[in-house]
């Protein structure tokens, strides 16, 4: 694992071409709940080139991970409208084809947030490791 506290910041595009890099970066750090934190960071990546930028490539994503040595903090920023709290709770199965990213994290996470803040919307989550 690398050493803590580590910090990485990124900004790229709205491109799902980026998912093979994204995937690798847990992997990389050798990261505690690898599989976990990439599924995290992959569902909300997801969520903000679909939903909130409605797949248009000129709008940017903030990916910000923040690991210390008991806990991983996940922050995916965009100019979407957000998550409504009804979202969070509906009943999907996690075995649909669709619908099912945010109960994946969810399942995954130990606390996740979102807010708007200066015309942006936050999504986090965290994890302890």
């Amino acid at each position: 694992m690398m050493p803590t506290p580590f910090h990485l910041c990124l900004e790229i595009k709205s491109d799902f071409g980026y998912l093979p890099f994204l995937t690798q970066i847990f992997k990389i750090l050798k990261t505690p709940k690898a599989p976990q934190l990439t599924q995290i960071l992959i569902e909300a990546y997801n969520n903000a080139v679909l939903h909130a930028h409605k797949r248009n490539k000129k709008k940017w994503v903030t990916i910000d991970i923040l690991l210390t040595p008991k806990q991983a903090r996940i922050q995916v920023i965009d100019r979407g409208k957000g998550i409504k709290n009804a979202h969070h709770r509906k009943t999907v199965s996690l075995y649909s084809t669709h619908g099912r990213g945010m109960k994946l994290i969810q399942a995954a996470a130990d606390k996740m947030t979102s807010r708007h803040k200066n015309g942006c919307h936050i999504f986090e989550a965290k994890c302890f490791l």
